[in-house]
C-alpha cells in the first residue's frame, strides 16, 4: 500500500525542518511513530515508512507499507489519524524525539559522505539544482542541530495535508476490497492482468 499527494518543489525553505519532523513520525525505524504504533502496538504492518521527494516542478509526500489484505482499510485508516494527531497538535513532537533523531541522524549522515565523490555529487546539485551556496552541507548539519521540537512540529502541522491522500493497493480485489465496501469507502478498482 502507498497513500501520497503532490507536495512542495525544490525551492521549499523548511526542507531541513520538515526532514527531522518526518523522520520522527515515519523515519522507518522502531522509534518512528507509524513503526511503533502500527506496527509495534497494533500488529498492522511488518514495516512502515515516510518520504519526501523535492522536484524542480513539484514533489511528493508518500508512506509505503505491506499489510495483509484484509487489514488495507483499517491500517489506511490508523495511519490517517496518526498524522492527524501530530497535525492537529494532539501528539505534537517532543523534544526526546528531535534529539534521538538527530543524534541519530549525525551518527550515520557522515557515511554519505564517505567518498569524495559522493562529496562533490551533493555539493554540485545543492549549487546548480538548489541554488546554495558550496558550505550547504556544514549549513544543513548546523540547521538540523539547532532545530527546536516546536519549530519541526509547526512545520510539519503546516506542510502536511492528509486530506488529499490518494492511496493505492495492490493485491487481490476479492481480499482488500470486502473492508472498504463494509465502511462504505469509496474504492475504484483497476485490474492489471
Amino acid at each position: 500500500m502507498k497513500m501520497g499527494y503532490s507536495f512542495y518543489d525544490n525551492s521549499y525553505a523548511d526542507r531541513v525542518a520538515f526532514t527531522m519532523a518526518n523522520l520522527v513520525f515515519g523515519g522507518g525505524d522502531f522509534s518512528s511513530r507509524l513503526m511503533d504504533n502500527l506496527r509495534s502496538k497494533q500488529g498492522y504492518v511488518y514495516g512502515i515508512y515516510s518520504n519526501f521527494r523535492l522536484n524542480e516542478r513539484g514533489g511528493l509526500y508518500f508512506i509505503t507499507t505491506d499489510v495483509a489484505p484484509e487489514k488495507a482499510c483499517e491500517t489506511r485508516e490508523a495511519i490517517k489519524a496518526e498524522f492527524l494527531a501530530v497535525k492537529e497538535g494532539q501528539a505534537e513532537i517532543s523534544e526526546e524525539e528531535l534529539f534521538r533523531i538527530v543524534n541519530l541522524y549525525n551518527a550515520f549522515f557522515p557515511k554519505t559522505y564517505k567518498e569524495q565523490i559522493s562529496v562533490l555529487s551533493e555539493i554540485m546539485y545543492a549549487r546548480e539544482i538548489l541554488g546554495e551556496g558550496v558550505d550547504y552541507i556544514n549549513n544543513y548539519i548546523s540547521e538540523y542541530n539547532n532545530l527546536s521540537a516546536e519549530e519541526v512540529q509547526e512545520v510539519f502541522a503546516r506542510d502536511t495535508f492528509p486530506e488529499r491522500f490518494l492511496t493505492v493497493i495492490v493485491g487481490k480485489k476479492e481480499d482488500v476490497l470486502p473492508a472498504f465496501q463494509e465502511q462504505g469507502i469509496e474504492v475504484e478498482v483497476v485490474e492489471l492482468f
